[in-house]
Formats: C-alpha cells, sequence, structure tokens
C-alpha cells in the first residue's frame, strides 16, 4: 500500500493555569486550516486541553466544557453532604478546626492547601465520557496520540504517561506544590509537570515529531502586590526556577506560538473566550509557516518527466478517481505530479491500494486500483438492543456507498459517544469485521463488563466489605455513574484522604476484549488516625460554647467508630462517649451505643407571662445512655428503633425535679439537602414516637410524638425559597424537660429560646434568600422568613381558636470556611394576648 510520507507535527502544550484556555484557540486555528496534529505533549492544564481533544472532543465542545467547571470549588475538599451517610451529616461542617494524628499522636500536618480530591472528581466528570477514552488504554492508536507528563517529587525525572486512565495522568501532572498534594503511585510521588517540564518539547521530540510546536502559556513574575498568599509566593519561587528550563525548551522547538495573555491572570468565566481568542489570533499568525513545514520533502526526482502515448485504466472508476484528461493530451506527467494524485487518491478514503506503473518499452502508463468495498447494511452487536435505532442513524450515510475510512471512524466516535453519554464508559470497538457474502459491515463491541474491584494503598483501613461502597456488579457494564458515587461514597467514610478510581484492563493493554472485562481500581491514601474536631461557637443567649472530638475508627470494620465528645459552654455543657456502627457485614444498618451527660441553663418564662419577661433562670441535666438499632437507605434515610435510660435533676425557680427515664421508641430520619445551614435544595425530616412507663423500669410515664420538615429550592440561580412545618403533642404528665419548646433564632425568631413550653405544638413557616456572593472562602446571603405559630397545653382546644405567634426575620449572613456568621432582626406580632418584640440575635460559628 503506497502512504505517502509527510513530517509529523507534535504540539508541546505548556503549564499555566487559567491561561491554559489559549490553547483551544491554538487548537481551533490548526482545525479551521485542516490541520490536524499526529500527537500532543501535555504539562498541567496542556495535559487536560490535550486529552479532551485526542479523547475526541472538538476546540469548540473543550471551551464549552470547562465553562461550566466552578473552578473555585476544587480547592473546598469536604465531602458533599449529599454523599455522607445520616449519622454523619451532623457533623460536616460544625467544627473549626480539624487535626489528624500520627502513631505517636503528634499533630500531621498536610502536604498541601487540599488533597485534591475534588479536582479529581472533577478530572474524571470530563473525561469518562470521551468517546475515546477511558476504554482504550493504549494512547498511541488514535490520529492523535497523546503523552502526558508528570514529576517524580523524589528524584525530580519527567514523568511520562502514554497509557492508562487519563484522569489519574492529568491529576499528577496538575498537582501545584503547596495547592494540591502530590499523587501516589507505587513507589513514586508525582507532582506538577512544570517543576520537570513545564514546556514538555523534549517529550514531543521523542514522540516522533518532525515538526515541533511549543505553546507558550507560562507565567511571567508578579509584582510586589500580587504576593501576598503562601501560594502566591511559592509560585512565584517556581516560576522564578523555571525561567531558564523554559527558554531553553523553547529554544528545541521548530515553533513557538506565545499567546498575548502570557503572564495574566484571566480566569475561565467573563475573560475566558478573550484568552480563546488570543490563542486563535497568535495561531494564526504561523499557518501558512506551518502548511509549508508539513509539505513532504520534495524528492531528487521529482522534476523528472514521465512520458506515455497510451494510458490504461480500470473501467467505471469515479470521476474523481480517474487520471486527468490533461495527461491523456499531452502525453507527459512529472512524477511530483503522479506522487500528487497518487495523495488525492488515498484522501478520498475509498482506496484500498493504488499503484501507478509505466511501462518504458511501449510507452504506457497504467493505473491499478483497489477499492474498498460496498457496505449493505451494518450491524453493530454490543449484547443489548437499547441503542438500535440510534445506531442505525449513525450508519445510515455509509448504506450502499463504499466503505470509506475516515467517515467511518468519524462515525465510530458518535458510537462510542452514544454509549458514553448513556454513562457506559468502558465501552470499547472489538473488531470490525467485513462480510462479503452480505456485504455487511459488523461492529462488535465489548460492553465493558466488571471482573472485579480492587484497592491499592490501603495498611490500617481493612479491604473486608470495602467493595459495598462502590455500586457496581460483577459481570454487568460499568457505569460512570457508579465510578463517581464509589468515590464520594468512599471519600465520605473520612479514612481516606484521596480516593482516585481508574478502569484498567484485566489482561492486555492491547485486546482487552480476550477477557471481557475490566477492572475497577480504587487507589486510596489513607487519613492518619485518629481525628480531633474543634469547634467554637458564640449566640447571644446561650453565648460562648466549645467542644473537642476525638473520633478513632475501628481496624476491624472500616463503618464503626469510637467517638468521645465534649462540649462546654457558659450555659451548656454536654459530654458523650459513643460507638458507632454504620454497616454490618456491608449491610447498611446502624447501632450507636451512647453514655452522656447533658445540662442546660435557660431562662423561665412563667406560663401565661404575657409581657416576654423571664422570672429567673432553671438548669435542666439528665445522664445515663442511649441505644438505637435500625437500618439505613443509601445515605438520605434511616428509621431505627430507639431505647434509653436515664436519670434527670431539674432545678426550677417554682421547685426541683429528680426521677429515672426509661423509653422506648422510634426514629424516622431524611436528608437530601445538599449543605448546612444554608441549603440550596433538598429535604430534611425527622419524626420520633416514644414511650415510657412503670412497666419497663420508669419513674415517670409519658409518651411523646413530634416531628419536622423542611424543604428547599432554588428555582433560578441565587435565589433559594424554603418551606418549614413542625409539630407534635406529649402527654399532660410529662415532665417538664421532655415538653415541647419554642422560640430561638432559628427555631422561631419572634420569641425568646425556649420562651414556650407546652405540650401540644404546631408552627409552620416560609424564606426566602438572595446569594449576594459566592467565593472561595465566604458566602454572603441576605433573607427574610415568616413564622406562624404557637403552643398549648389544653387538650380540648380546638385549633382554630389558638392565639397564633407571628413572626417576621431579617438577616444578614456569611458562610465561611470556618463557620457561619448570622446577624438577625425578628419582628413578634398578631400574637393573641402576647405583645409584640423585636429581637435582634447574632451566631458566630457553627450550632452543635
Amino acid at each position: 500500500m503506497y502512504e505517502p510520507a509527510r513530517p509529523q507535527l507534535i504540539l508541546a502544550l505548556s503549564g499555566g493555569g487559567a491561561r491554559g484556555g489559549a490553547h483551544i484557540g491554538v487548537l481551533k486555528a490548526l482545525d479551521d486550516a485542516g490541520i490536524v496534529p499526529d500527537g500532543i505533549a501535555g504539562s498541567s492544564i496542556g495535559s487536560l486541553i490535550g486529552t479532551l481533544y485526542t479523547g475526541g472532543m472538538s476546540p469548540d465542545e473543550i471551551a464549552w466544557r470547562l465553562r461550566k467547571v466552578d473552578w473555585n470549588s476544587l480547592f473546598l475538599d469536604e465531602p458533599t453532604r449529599r454523599s455522607l451517610l445520616m449519622a454523619r451529616k451532623a457533623e460536616h461542617s460544625r467544627h473549626l478546626l480539624t487535626l489528624r494524628l500520627g502513631d505517636d499522636l503528634a499533630p500531621v500536618v498536610p502536604g498541601a492547601i487540599t488533597p485534591g480530591q475534588k479536582l479529581y472528581h472533577q478530572l474524571m466528570k470530563l473525561t469518562l465520557d470521551l468517546p475515546r477514552f477511558p476504554s482504550v488504554n493504549n494512547w498511541n492508536g488514535w490520529k492523535t496520540s497523546l503523552n502526558i507528563i508528570a514529576t517524580d517529587l523524589l528524584t525530580g525525572d519527567r514523568v511520562i504517561f502514554s497509557r492508562g486512565d487519563p484522569a489519574f495522568a492529568i491529576r499528577a501532572s496538575m498537582s501545584a506544590p503547596l495547592l494540591f498534594e502530590p499523587v501516589q503511585l507505587d513507589a513514586r510521588r508525582l507532582i506538577d509537570a512544570g517543576v520537570s517540564a513545564n514546556i514538555p518539547v523534549e517529550s514531543a521530540w521523542e514522540m516522533g515529531g518532525d515538526v515541533v510546536v511549543a505553546v507558550d502559556v507560562t507565567a511571567g513574575l508578579q509584582t510586589r502586590g500580587k504576593l501576598w498568599q503562601p501560594w502566591e509566593i511559592v509560585d512565584q519561587v517556581t516560576t522564578i526556577l523555571e525561567e531558564l528550563p523554559n527558554h531553553q525548551s523553547l529554544d528545541k522547538a521548530t515553533l513557538v506560538i506565545t499567546p498575548a495573555n502570557r503572564g495574566s491572570d484571566a480566569l475561565p468565566g467573563t475573560s475566558f473566550d478573550e484568552v480563546i481568542e488570543s490563542g486563535k489570533r497568535e495561531a494564526s499568525l504561523y499557518i501558512d509557516t506551518l502548511k509549508s513545514l508539513l509539505t513532504p520533502p520534495k524528492q531528487a526526482d521529482e522534476d523528472d518527466v514521465v512520458h506515455f502515448i497510451r494510458v490504461s485504466e480500470p473501467s467505471g472508476l469515479p470521476e474523481e478517481l480517474q487520471m486527468p484528461a490533461e495527461w491523456h493530451i499531452r502525453g507527459y506527467a512529472s512524477k511530483a505530479e503522479i506522487r500528487n494524485r497518487l495523495r488525492q487518491y488515498y484522501k478520498t478514503g475509498i482506496v484500498m491500494q493504488v499503484t501507478v506503473t509505466h511501462d518504458e518499452v511501449d510507452r504506457s502508463l497504467s493505473l491499478n486500483i483497489e477499492l474498498t468495498p460496498l457496505v449493505g447494511s451494518v450491524v453493530v452487536k454490543d449484547g443489548q438492543a437499547q441503542f438500535a435505532a440510534l445506531t442505525d442513524s449513525i450508519f445510515q450515510s455509509q448504506i450502499g456507498e463504499r466503505f470509506n475510512n475516515s467517515t467511518f471512524s468519524h462515525s465510530l466516535d458518535k458510537l462510542l459517544q452514544l454509549y458514553r453519554n448513556a454513562g457506559l464508559p468502558a465501552v470499547a470497538v472489538q473488531g470490525v469485521e467485513y462480510l462479503p457474502e452480505t456485504k455487511t459491515l459488523q461492529i462488535n463491541l465489548d460492553p465493558g463488563s466488571l471482573e472485579r474491584i480492587e484497592f491499592s494503598g490501603l495498611e490500617r483501613v481493612s479491604a473486608l466489605w470495602l467493595e459495598h461502597e462502590v455500586p457496581l456488579e460483577t459481570g454487568k457494564p460499568i457505569t460512570g455513574a457508579g465510578i463517581l458515587d464509589g468515590m464520594e461514597n468512599l471519600y465520605a467514610t473520612g479514612l481516606f484522604r484521596n480516593v482516585y478510581p481508574v478502569i484498567e484492563s484485566v489482561s492486555s493493554d492491547k485486546s482487552p476484549s480476550k477477557h471481557g472485562g475490566w477492572i475497577i481500581k480504587y487507589h486510596v491514601v489513607e487519613n492518619p488516625s485518629p481525628l480531633v474536631r474543634l469547634g467554637l461557637v458564640y449566640q447571644d443567649v446561650q453565648r460562648t460554647r466549645g467542644f473537642a472530638e476525638f473520633t478513632y475508627p475501628s481496624p476491624f470494620n472500616y463503618a464503626a467508630r469510637g467517638v468521645i465528645f465534649a462540649s462546654v459552654g457558659e450555659r451548656d455543657q454536654l459530654h458523650r462517649v459513643e460507638s458507632n456502627i454504620d454497616r454490618i457485614f456491608g449491610q447498611p444498618f446502624t447501632f450507636n451505643l451512647v453514655g452522656l451527660y447533658d445540662r442546660r441553663n435557660r431562662d423561665f418564662f412563667p406560663e401565661g407571662e404575657k409581657q416576654h419577661r423571664k422570672s429567673g433562670e432553671y438548669d435542666e441535666a439528665r445522664w445515663g445512655g442511649q441505644m438505637e438499632v435500625g437500618g439505613q437507605a443509601w445515605s438520605w434515610g434511616e428509621l431505627s428503633v430507639t431505647s434509653r435510660w436515664e436519670t434527670h435533676d431539674n432545678r426550677y425557680p417554682d421547685g426541683s425535679e429528680n426521677f429515672s427515664v426509661v423509653a422506648l421508641g422510634a426514629e424516622l430520619g431524611l436528608d437530601t439537602e445538599d449543605r448546612s445551614p444554608y441549603p440550596n435544595y433538598g429535604v430534611r425530616l425527622r419524626v420520633i414516637a416514644e414511650s415510657s412507663g412503670e412497666q419497663i423500669g420508669s419513674e415517670r410515664e409519658f409518651t411523646k410524638v413530634w416531628g419536622s420538615w423542611e424543604s428547599f429550592v432554588t428555582p433560578s440561580r441565587r435565589h433559594t425559597i424554603g418551606l418549614r412545618l413542625m409539630g407534635g403533642v406529649v402527654s399532660e404528665n410529662a415532665p417538664r424537660d421532655e415538653m415541647l419548646k419554642l422560640g430561638g433564632m432559628h427555631n422561631f425568631p419572634g420569641l425568646k429560646l425556649d420562651e414556650q413550653v407546652s405540650s401540644r405544638q404546631f408552627a409552620t413557616g416560609f424564606e426566602y434568600r438572595f446569594d449576594m456572593l459566592s467565593r472561595v472562602l465566604a458566602d454572603s446571603y441576605i433573607g427574610i422568613r415568616y413564622d406562624v405559630g404557637g403552643g398549648w397545653n389544653d387538650p380540648n382546644l380546638h385549633i382554630e381558636n389558638i392565639d397564633w405567634n407571628n413572626s417576621i426575620a431579617l438577616y444578614f449572613a456569611l458562610d465561611t470556611v470556618v463557620g457561619p456568621i448570622h446577624l438577625q432582626w425578628a419582628r413578634l406580632f398578631g400574637a393573641g394576648g402576647l405583645i409584640n418584640q423585636s429581637l435582634f440575635a447574632i451566631q458566630a460559628g457553627s450550632t452543635f
């Protein structure tokens, strides 16, 4: 087969953070000029854009995809609240400081500001649905090959990825020192490619490049006013150290494209299009030069002329495949013309082999050409029938035509994209067969079945039942959602600092179909144990409170742990020792055993008081134990049976109470809220029912049923609406500390904390919140809420006769990385018998 040789074009895409958007513009300029690079060597942001391009996305699609990424969120590496088990949602983000202790109980200092888990999650989302990745382990089999560059922190050597799961390689290449922790791979610790090869020209040459074009979007030195943060100082030091290697790399390139935005601080957003345009504009200046460099070299005999008196060619050839008419007329053609004509034949895509033979004796020129076969039908075999109609439409234009390799490759990408969009990242082309008897083109697809789940990096944590956190089944096709949910679930356990899933072939990297399956391997980096959390909050009524929590995971069951919690405040104390189990034999199951001491000091408002004046203070104290046994529904629901045995010691202005309580009950919980305390969407429900009596050893008999529900939606960006409902009934003979309480800045803002104590209660409310400004360090909100409700003790009182309390509250809040700051003004009005009042409230820190 004649294949004209032409110089190989390899792009070296540099690192440079947000300035890397210019790489998209460069690729756009090349695409517009019909220039397809034969390979890309990428560092840092260049590795991401290079992967998206070689994986099957156009420059416009890359730009659209990256505009949707919230880059600021990649620095906040807390597990998503919705991925946490019910029992652990209460712990989420309530702490001011978290410490990990090593084996010697000394604090472990993290290696960077963030572990980079959110970054990896985003990279997985960006690459899982690429038509050419990740189901192909070798990246050199595509039209544009790919190399991703990282740096070995231990040796300083370049590490080159040319196979495997691209998300893992990109994450390593983007591990900027101090910002993201290094990626652990066997004995290596991989960091940003910028340390060893920020402009990977040398790697581009090693890929077989004849023409290497370096795209330089590296940063310039920053001015004095931009060197405040530690990472900015590290970036400046790195830039200084890279200056000489960068110049040396650029000197080795055939061409250097330097977009005008080099050294700017542009981030994807309003200026992203300008960054892309700067790359396109600069690359356009070099198109003619590139075309000249990529023209096949002139051969010594190109000017030689071949003379002939007779031209023969197969009959019935399409016009575009026939020899030019002028050759017949003039009786000669140069060898350069003949070679160019052969190139044109191959570009049609329907020529398998072509040769031109010149017989000098009889002075004849003969064209021998073998065309591709006719395609009567296209059949896709994937073991499924769900995409039959769509696959027919993809290949419809090729039915009845000769097989066109170029068109077929494009259609194959569309076919794989169909499966990627359906969430099947491991579906791969197993082989293509042509059945001449029926003129059928048969495409055999590997369905991407899961062979097994593996874990690497485990040292203290047992692998037993760990795979139950991954919602994938062996023997079934791998789904992208299953991979990502497994990563989220494993990270939410709190046992791991990093969780990196990769898709690997079971055996041969070239023929995964021979075994019919794939491995999902989760590379994990364990968190040091134990964990210490510290928290502090100030509220104007309860004043200052602080807590310390010590958590130690079980070495036998990854879902079991022991917790010691101690909270001390000016008016509150809570000390708790507990053992929690969230999984048993890998199945969702709750078992909590708690020993506690709880004391609260509150203002005393006598029943019937209309002036909101307290008559003193009271103390309620209880100590004892609690047990909870139940089942869980994924991460959002829980139903359990509860029991508690406690001794109560209460001192009120009008007397004291001392008694023991033994109660049995049940509790239903539902929580799908995305964040706390200012959710954008989700529902939270809690219903409890319990009974206490002498027959089970209690000194006080009572029953209680109480429930609360809240729901939030964000119908348009920055506008959130919330609804609340709360109510319950307690038997009249219940002790005061078991009664239902109403009032407080988050419970019922128009009433003072626990101002109404009653045996019956009902309240509902509406809230509107506006997101003023969202940033990495803080979100700011203004909001208004209206509540109506009340409490009463007369069981015969009809609900329509209740003297309703009406409350309206305005607030301003900052939700910071160290907890919320909440300022609130509330007004109570329209309450029968109660005088109107205005209340100011403040909270700094997360409640607990």
